[in-house]
């Protein structure tokens, strides 16, 4: 079964500094979803999320702490809280920028 991230449409790249063709954060910022939309056409969007069940992070933090130690499986714990956390902010951030529908 495909991870959900790799269905996603992907050609436009990286960012352009990288050398692809994403969006423009700062012409995001000030056109919003319309930029999108007209510039971006096969772009997709994320509306929602759900944690799945079948994750289970007992088990992941056992077997990290099993081959690597309580410290390092403690900051790769963290590490992900961290990254899942941006993530949501990102979202958040997106979705003030689109706009509203009537």
């Amino acid at each position: 079964m495909k991870n959900v991230i790799d269905k996603l449409f992907s050609g436009y790249g990286d960012m352009e500094a990288f050398g692809g063709n994403a969006p423009d954060q700062g012409t995001l910022q000030r056109r919003g979803k319309e930029y999108l939309t007209k510039d971006f056409p096969e772009i997709d969007y994320i509306t929602s999320c759900t944690m799945s069940r079948s994750f289970r992070a007992k088990e992941v933090i056992a077997a990290a702490e099993a081959k690597l130690g309580r410290f390092y499986s403690v900051l790769i714990v963290l590490a992900l809280s961290i990254a899942i956390l941006a993530v949501l902010a990102v979202f958040a951030r997106l979705l003030k920028l689109s706009p509203k529908d009537d």
